[in-house]
């Protein structure tokens, strides 16, 4: 198995409500550890808030400057908006993708304050980001009973409306029911991939492969919040060939790093 590891779901920033995060430094110095060569950037959800979108933009600006500070560390960095802004949140996602170079944007719902796909709330900025032919991580939980503010089925619906953005559903697999529904939301829908990250089984990587092929699966650590390294345990230690390994593992990734990467502005 040869090629570098990409991960695909890192954060910087911190979570006001929790207090956890992490700088770019430190998420240089956690890839290193694990073995890791690029990462993914997207903003810790839940952060200061206090000064409204001018803290979002603080967020994406930092995003933009470890990108700028370590290109070949950080090739794709994607914004943070809040639906509460309303049309504010649509100026800063047109500065992100625009002015600031940023490749698409993250959403993380239960930190957030929406509902996946209720009301039409995300419509306008999923939009404007199938104009630009975007990137967006979506975080995915598991479903209990019928609702979830992060509903994999929901995030499967919104690829169907929004064809020209390609989505990353985030964290698809914390338990078994959501591999499950995560599994039934991504077959057939080309421009939805599935994320590894908060999870060590190697039987999760082998189910999503077996089932969305291994072009579909992508390694995500959800840095800070887990320890990389087990989730690439994960996938090493899984019962596939080493072609699909190095797919999951980076290949995929770094075909995405291809498409959507470009000069920062």
């Amino acid at each position: 198995m040869s090629g570098a590891i990409v991960d695909v779901h890192a954060h910087i920033g911190r979570n006001v409500s929790t207090g956890e995060g992490q700088s770019a430094m430190r998420c240089l110095e956690t890839m290193g550890a694990a073995g890791i060569e690029q990462a993914f950037l997207s903003p810790v959800a839940g952060g200061r808030q206090v000064d409204g979108v001018l803290d979002t933009m603080r967020e994406n600006d930092a995003i933009a400057e470890a990108m700028r500070a370590h290109p070949e560390q950080f090739p794709i960095g994607l914004a943070g908006v809040e639906v509460r802004h309303e049309e504010r949140a649509l100026e800063e996602l047109e500065r992100a993708l625009g002015t600031l170079g940023l490749q698409g944007l993250a959403f993380h719902a239960i930190f957030q304050g929406f509902t996946v796909g209720a009301g039409g709330v995300l419509d306008p900025l999923l939009e404007l980001a199938g104009e630009h032919d975007a990137l967006c991580l979506m975080h995915a939980m598991p479903e209990a009973g019928e609702f979830s503010m992060e509903s994999p089925r929901a995030i499967g619906k919104l690829a169907d409306l929004y064809p020209r953005v390609t989505f990353i559903m985030g964290h698809s697999a914390i338990t078994e029911e959501q591999r499950a529904v995560a599994v039934e939301a991504a077959a057939g829908r080309e421009n939805l991939l599935v994320d590894l990250a908060y999870q060590h089984s190697s039987e999760t990587v082998e189910i999503f492969v077996r089932a969305l092929g291994a072009e579909r699966v992508l390694f995500g650590s959800d840095a800070p919040f887990r320890d990389p390294r087990s989730t690439i345990a994960s996938v090493e230690e899984a019962r596939i060939d080493d072609a699909a390994k190095e797919l999951v593992l980076g290949g995929n990734a770094r075909a995405l790093i291809e498409r959507f990467a470009a000069p920062l502005r």
